[in-house]
């Protein structure tokens, strides 16, 4: 029997294959949170210089929603207002300069928000700005995000100014839209590509750098629709697909300097790639449906609506989720949370399990293919491709060089992310009940086989050396 079956699962490409029975199960139910607009600021004119302007730069809060957000608890998940300047002092470096001539915050809606400065009145100093929501936290004006031990909360209309009354010059804008990728699964606030590629801007523009992400875990591109409710950003969630993202951002889309986009892995789903029996569609008809004609489609609208002539539109690639470099043990653990089992008449797991590495490999250069073709068909100079950088030895369970979070090899499958704790609870309220408990499991580990730390890093290293 062994002889019979193992050459079917050795193509480099899926074939039609006997049916057998391999437990499949689809990620969970892809929602997405929903963003409001995001800070930036007031009466400056991009490349408006000014004598004598404080070096500093404006961090926008990363928008996010939290069903926490209506008792206004801290988000574990987030990251709060950090006003940076040049020389990336942050948080103290805040304390006593509010009601100063040389820094202050603004409202421009006093009735949304009222600001506290550490609990106290602005103008008395702080160490830590901070805006009390109660009675007003709503998913669509809501922006409000908190850095670890720490409880700050904004609000649309809240500015962080340089200068009393002063337009803010040599600024850029930045907005990130798409997957998991860009959203940083797994990782703290400051850990996030957005936030590397921020801070590594920020010398160049004394104006300041402003950074929005309206990507989420588990977006789609959603060429062919997406369907769902929004969920935290954490749990992977098919809306805000990203057309839905582009289509609904309304923040001066014409002033943004650089988006960052990335998707397609969601529309052909994870679970597709892993399987060696999902065979219908074949799998590299779905990555050409999701990673060139899905792209397509997004790219015409984003570029449409970030029409700044000198806005740069980077496209970022993905990577071998395994790799024959993998330790074994590992991907038949991880199929195993997929609920992808080994069948019972393969003699040796081996035989099942390099076809997976297969089709991980066939995904990752199918994908950068086809995104990169996309992109030459959009004929917009401004767009560029941007690969991950990753090799066969940055997959998960390569040990010493993965770059991508994996789970623990016991029977707990625990997750290695730092936000794995804060994540749990999004997932009970996300898929509650029996009837949900291996869409629940997954999500609790959705940060296995994403970019971990240093993989962040990787990305944004590759984003800055396309900017150059």
């Amino acid at each position: 029997m062994r002889e019979h079956v193992a050459p079917h699962l050795q193509a480099n490409r899926p074939r039609r294959s006997p049916a057998v029975s391999a437990k499949l199960l689809d990620a969970a139910p892809f929602t997405a949170e929903r963003f409001g607009e995001h800070l930036r600021a007031a009466g400056g004119a991009p490349g408006q210089s000014r004598t004598g302007l404080p070096r500093r730069a404006l961090c926008a809060v990363e928008l996010s929603w939290n069903r926490q957000a209506r008792s206004c608890k801290p988000d574990p998940l987030g990251a709060d207002i950090v006003p940076v300047r040049e020389d990336r002092r942050t948080g103290a470096g805040l304390a006593g300069r509010f009601g100063s001539p040389r820094g202050r915050v603004k409202m421009l809606d006093k009735d949304l928000v009222h600001a506290i400065a550490g609990g106290k009145h602005p103008r008395r100093g702080s160490a830590e700005l901070s805006v009390d929501l109660r009675g007003v936290c709503r998913p669509e004006a809501v922006a409000w995000t908190r850095r670890p031990h720490s409880q700050a909360y904004a609000a649309r209309g809240c500015i962080i100014s340089p200068k009393s009354g002063g337009a803010v010059a040599n600024n850029l804008r930045i907005v990130s839209m798409g997957d998991s990728v860009l959203w940083g699964q797994g990782l703290l606030p400051n850990q996030k590509v957005g936030w590397l590629v921020q801070q590594a801007l920020l010398p160049s523009y004394p104006g300041g750098v402003t950074f929005e992400s309206l990507a989420h875990s588990g977006a789609v591109i959603g060429a062919s629709g997406a369907s769902g409710s929004p969920q935290p950003g954490e749990v992977p969630a098919a809306r805000l697909s990203a057309l839905e993202q582009c289509g609904q951002y309304a923040n001066s889309p014409e002033t943004v300097d650089l988006v960052l986009l990335t998707g397609g892995i969601n529309d052909v789903g994870v679970a597709s790639i892993l399987n060696p029996f999902s065979l219908i569609p074949p799998l590299d008809v779905r990555v050409k449906h999701a990673c060139h004609d899905g792209m397509l489609a997004l790219l015409e609208k984003v570029a449409a609506k970030f029409s700044k002539p000198a806005c740069r539109i980077l496209v970022t690639g993905y990577y071998p989720i395994l790799s024959g470099r993998s330790d074994p043990a590992g991907v038949t653990r991880l199929l195993g949370l997929f609920g992808i089992a080994v069948p019972a008449f393969l003699d040796e797991a081996a035989d099942f399990v390099n076809p997976v590495l297969e089709r991980c490999e066939a995904f990752f250069t199918d994908s950068t293919q086809h995104l990169s073709q996309a992109i030459a068909d959009a004929r917009d100079p401004r767009i560029a491709f941007v690969p991950s950088g990753f090799t066969d030895s940055n997959s998960v369970f390569v040990p010493g060089t993965s770059l991508l979070w994996g789970i623990s090899l016991d029977d707990d499958l625990s997750p290695r992310d730092p936000v794995a704790a804060a994540r749990r609870p999004l997932c009970d309220i996300a898929h509650p009940g029996d009837s949900q408990v291996l869409a629940r499991e997954i999500c609790y580990r959705a940060s296995a086989g994403h970019p971990n730390v240093q993989g962040a890093v990787q990305y944004s290293q590759q984003i800055l050396a396309a900017l150059r």
